[in-house]
């Protein structure tokens, strides 16, 4: 892989976890207004039919302060689902920009190997001549 091509990559990755980002924030809005507009009627018929007994604070508090978790974490899962078009490419293109930086790397961090063994390794005078 030559560097264009890394940067090409590099690109379209950081693309696709912004898409993916706009895709689960889109989802997570569209399930908290439906879970919302399900408590608000579950809220209002149980105040309408059930005025006198207190059952309906408990519930409606749950509601209003806890409700939001449950449909962010139904569009996490729907985002990060296996089987998904978006998911396949952003792991194959995070596969091959870590293949790109590892191998990029390669040849200092066995320098810098060679200087850790010659600084913390065995001192004795023939490991000192080979590094």
């Amino acid at each position: 892989m030559t560097h264009s091509e890394y940067e090409r990559a590099k690109f379209a990755l950081e693309h696709a976890l912004k898409r993916r980002s706009r895709q689960y924030v889109g989802l997570a809005i569209l399930f908290c207004l439906a879970w919302g507009l399900g408590a608000a009627v579950f809220i209002t018929s149980a105040l309408v039919g059930h005025w006198d007994a207190g059952w309906v604070v408990i519930p409606s508090w749950f509601l209003l302060i806890w409700g939001w978790a449950i449909p962010v974490s139904l569009a996490k899962r729907v985002i990060e689902r296996p089987g998904s078009e978006l998911n396949h490419s952003i792991d194959d293109l995070q596969d091959k920009v870590r293949v790109y930086e590892t191998a990029a790397w390669k040849p200092y961090e066995e320098q810098l190997d060679v200087y850790y063994t010659a600084m913390f390794g065995k001192r004795s005078g023939s490991d000192w001549e080979s590094a």
